[in-house]
């Protein structure tokens, strides 16, 4: 094998940093390599430098300006891409249109309060039961001023005897609308102390919650 081609073999195994260099370390040790290589450079800048006097010589003897570069067809400067009109590209009408369409759509969704469920207060719960009960007209509008009158814990403070007067009926016909609105739910509701709660309470686990029972109705009138 030659020297030749040990030292080829050798360049081909080192890296790209490691092949800079020796090279360098070639052209320190062997000044002759530089001076030919530059000698090379400057024999092609003045074949090119000597290339383009002549044709701006033979350009200007013939009298036709320098060829502008050629660009691709169809391709646009930036300039003229600064200057285009983008609504050929996007129309108004077409934007605002979508626009307009998908806000008015949005406006149309319930907002996030309107989805989300209220709590029903007593009152509403208790009226809601009213209207199934099947009484009369004029039973309803006294349940509805005895349900009215209930404190914020559900109880009946009022007299019945002040109540019946101010609705206009009597103590009686109140008390047949009350026992109607003691088996609502929740059990115990519209009673007038504790101890008539708990009874009411005692009626619904009995499976009795109009208190038909004479000696517990007795009870709750004490």
């Amino acid at each position: 094998m030659t020297p030749q081609l040990q030292q080829a073999i050798k360049l081909l195994q080192l890296s790209r940093l490691e092949l800079q260099q020796t090279l360098s370390q070639q052209l320190i040790e062997n000044p002759l390599l530089e001076e030919a290589q530059t000698e090379a450079e400057e024999s092609e800048v003045t074949e090119s430098a000597e290339g383009e006097s002549d044709k701006k010589a033979l350009e200007q003897a013939s009298g036709e300006p320098e060829a502008e570069e050629s660009k691709p067809e169809g391709a646009e400067t930036p300039e003229e891409l600064s200057a285009a009109n983008w609504d050929d590209y996007f129309p108004s009408d077409r934007v605002a249109g979508d626009v307009e369409f998908r806000s008015s759509a949005q406006d149309d969704l319930p907002s996030y309060d309107q989805t989300v469920a209220k709590p029903v207060s007593l009152e509403e719960h208790l009226l809601w039961q009213l209207n199934l009960s099947g009484l009369r007209e004029a039973e309803k509008s006294i349940g509805q001023m005895i349900i009215g009158n209930l404190d914020d814990d559900g109880y009946l403070r009022m007299p019945l005897e002040e109540l019946a007067a101010d609705a206009g009926v009597s103590v009686e016909g109140l008390e047949s609308v009350l026992k109607v609105i003691h088996t609502f739910d929740p059990a115990g509701v519209a009673a007038r102390d504790l101890s008539e709660c708990l009874l009411i309470q005692l009626r619904h686990l009995d499976g009795d919650p109009i208190g038909r029972s004479t000696g517990r109705s007795g009870a709750s009138q004490g």
